[in-house]
Order: C-alpha cells, then sequence, then structure tokens
C-alpha cells in the first residue's frame, strides 16, 4: 500500500492531472484554497505544455500526443509517491505471481497450502475480493502491467479470431515483435526520479531488442518468455522450441535453464539489490515464473506440500516473498527511513 503524506494534495493532484490549463490557472491563482499539488504534477504539465506548443509549431506529431497521455498514466501514481516524502521516494516493490489461483493461497481460503508471508502481507495491507487484469493470460497482461495500458492501446493484443488468436496471444520464441519502443513503462518513468531498477523472473514482452533493459529497467535477469515454450530437460514439454535460455541484461548466461535452482537465485539477487540501494530509492519487480507449467520447486521445497508439486512450488514462492518483504522492512533496508511501501 502507499499512504500519501497529505491525502488533499494527493486527490487534489489526481483529480486535475489530465487538464493542463487547471493546472496553469491554479499555478497563476497561487494554488487553490492553499493546497498546491505535489512537484510532479508541475513536471508533468510543464512536459505537456512543451510538446504541445511543438506541435502548435508544427514540430510536434501524432506519436508526441501519444506519448502526452503516456506519461499521464503514471503520473497519478507518481504524484503519490511525491507527496509521501519530501526528503526521499519510497522503494516500491511489485510482486507478480504467474497463472495462480484466487484460491490457492491461505488469505483466501486455501486449507492446506502454506502462505504465511502472502498471508501476512493480507492481513497488514488491502485484500481485493474483486479485481480485474488487463487480460487473462501472460503477455498481454504484463504489457498492461508495465505500462498501466490497455493491451489494445500499447499494442500488446491480437486481433484475430479464435481459434487462430492461439498462435499469437503471447510472444513465443519465434516471435519478432514486443512491447513498442515509444511505449513508457513504469521502471522508465521512475528512472528521471533517480530509482534504480530490477527486473527479477519472467519479462514475455519480446526477446528481440524489446528485453527490459531496453525498456527502462536498469538490470534484468529471468527468462524472456514462460518455462513451457521450450524443452527443458527434466520437464520435457509439448513444444518443439529450443531450450529455455536464461537471460542477464540482454546476455544469455544458461541454456537450457536449471529450473531446480532458479528460484534461490531469484532471491539472493533480489536481496543484493535491496542491499545496494539502501541510500537511494529503488523498484524491484519479482515476476515468478511459479506456478505456471512445467511446475517446479527446488531440493528445499520438494515434497513439502499436501498438495503435490504445484503446493511445492507455491510454498518456495511464498518463502521467497518473506525473505523480500522481510529484507525490505528488515533494519537499515532504507537507509534509516520510514518511508517503505510494504507496511
Amino acid at each position: 500500500m502507499c499512504y500519501c503524506a497529505d491525502v488533499r494534495a494527493s486527490r487534489y493532484c489526481t483529480a486535475i492531472l489530465y487538464n493542463c490549463y487547471s493546472i496553469n490557472l491554479i499555478k497563476e491563482r497561487g494554488g487553490a484554497g492553499g493546497i498546491r499539488p505535489p512537484r510532479i504534477c508541475d513536471r508533468s504539465c510543464d512536459y505537456i505544455n512543451h510538446v504541445h506548443a511543438r506541435a502548435k509549431k508544427g514540430e510536434g506529431s501524432c506519436t508526441h500526443k501519444i506519448a502526452n497521455m503516456k506519461l499521464l498514466t503514471f503520473a497519478v501514481v507518481a504524484s503519490s509517491l511525491f507527496a509521501l516524502s519530501a526528503s526521499r521516494p519510497p522503494n516500491i516493490v511489485i510482486l507478480l505471481a504467474d497463472d495462480l489461483g484466487y484460491g490457492d493461497i491461505g488469505c483466501y481460503g486455501h486449507p492446506t497450502i502454506l502462505t504465511p508471508n502472502i498471508d501476512l502481507l493480507a492481513q497488514g495491507g488491502m485484500k481485493f475480493t474483486q479485481f480485474y487484469s488487463a487480460y487473462p493470460i501472460c503477455t498481454p497482461s504484463r504489457g498492461g502491467l508495465m505500462t498501466g495500458r490497455l493491451p489494445i492501446r500499447n499494442g500488446i493484443y491480437s486481433s484475430a479470431g479464435y481459434p487462430l488468436d492461439m498462435l499469437y496471444r503471447v510472444f513465443m520464441p519465434g516471435s519478432t515483435g514486443g512491447l513498442q519502443s515509444d511505449e513508457v513503462t513504469i521502471a522508465a518513468l521512475l528512472k528521471p526520479l533517480n530509482y534504480s531498477s530490477l527486473l527479477l523472473g519472467k519479462w514475455h514482452l519480446g526477446h528481440l531488442n524489446t528485453m527490459p533493459t531496453q525498456r527502462g529497467f536498469d538490470e534484468f535477469y529471468g527468462l524472456p518468455y514462460s518455462q513451457d515454450e521450450g524443452c527443458q530437460p527434466a520437464n520435457p514439454c509439448y513444444t518443439k522450441w529450443p531450450a529455455v535460455p536464461l537471460y542477464h541484461n540482454e546476455t544469455i548466461i544458461e541454456q537450457p535453464v536449471d529450473l531446480s535452482t532458479l528460484t534461490p537465485r531469484y532471491n539472493a539477487k533480489a536481496l543484493e539489490f535491496i542491499d545496494n540501494n539502501k541510500d537511494s530509492p529503488f523498484l524491484l519487480v519479482m515476476a515468478y515464473d511459479e506456478v505456471h507449467i512445467p511446475l517446479f520447486a527446488s531440493n528445499g521445497f520438494v515434497n513439502t506440500s499436501a498438495r503435490g508439486l504445484y503446493g511445492d512450488a507455491l510454498q518456495e514462492m511464498d518463502d521467497s516473498v518473506g525473505q523480500i518483504v522481510g529484507k525490505v522492512e528488515g533494519p537499515g533496508a532504507s537507509g534509516g527511513h520510514d518511508d517503505r511501501l510494504l507496511k
């Protein structure tokens, strides 16, 4: 949860972000009711006005106008971050599961799969019982999460009808497309605010000149697509593509990826990243490969669940969540600043 230090200012900024002319009017009048919007409002509006002025002079184009709206996608979030702390923006951690069922974790009622760390987050934060995703499958839903825009707007969707659309719903190893370069990801938005960013796990938004480090992230360590889109030695799959690779940034460092050691390596990277950014704000996106098929768990979690390999994988993911949350909220994790996102 992100709690705003000045709810009035945050709400005020949110209400006017979509109308730059209103912001200009308020600037001229020295604020409304004594409430000044957070600085990000000014910055966003200044950028929009700059592009608008260029367009009026014939220097802009439709592309620039579209870029404006993409910037505004995240402006509301960024405004809350500025309002939350005047001295330092908060750290942001996004924990994303893959193919996880609504009722498969303890806080949603599962009787035997043990997820104490996820349950603790729900207990101390906000638990949704009604929600919507940008799309019910990997690629377009991740495009929506990264950009804050619907798949039909960010270009990550298929216009083909069933069953032909089955061939184009997600990016495959042979796909040449990806998230367009003019899309603004949350990592790209936060970069000018001096955030360090790391994406761990599955990307699935293209792998030919469209890797996370080419879309705003400082570092990437993970898989370019799902682990079933290739033939793994221990988990023969139904596809005929080459073995799934493990990337560090834009370089393959292992192929085929050893799934039995993958999550512990993610954990080590995450904890190291948090340690290295104690004195600066960071964005950590932990995009777990669990519990997508083929299912896997590291040796320490095999046969630990009453629900077979699925339960093993989910309980290992819960343990990973606990390690990350413990590090973020631990002593000295934020250089002494009590402005962490996890509460």
